[in-house]
């Protein structure tokens, strides 16, 4: 049986705070979720949940993460501005939430670390 390994990265774009949790099988992505604080009642909440949920979907049906972050990356929309993980010492610009999810996926699976910046030196 293979180990499912989920990694959630919290940070705050505009202010304002969202979740991305990336499934993976053995260094593999297999599923996406992305969630905003503000989930209940929100139509934007929604559109992130079924854009997470179809990209899961993709990933499973053999797409690779490489061109779901060349659909994402560069996607701009509100909110948009500074991204701070204080967690990783990580802040940079992103132009959308699926622009940072794109970055985040990017960094982490398609060994594209320059997506998310730099860490601040302390």
């Amino acid at each position: 049986m293979q180990r499912t390994t989920d990694t959630t990265i919290a940070v705050r774009l505009d202010g304002q705070r969202f979740w991305l949790t990336l499934q993976d099988v053995e260094g593999s992505l297999i599923g996406i979720e992305l969630t905003y604080h503000e989930a209940e009642s929100n139509p934007r909440a929604s559109l992130l949940h079924m854009a997470a949920r179809t990209a899961t979907l993709a990933l499973q049906q053999g797409v690779k993460p490489e061109d779901l972050i060349e659909l994402w990356l560069g996607t701009s929309f509100g909110p948009r501005g500074r991204v701070q993980d204080a967690e990783r010492g990580v802040s940079y610009f992103a132009r959308s939430v699926l622009d940072w999810a794109a970055r985040e996926i990017g960094a982490h699976y398609c060994d594209r670390p320059e997506l998310v910046g730099q860490v601040r030196e302390e």
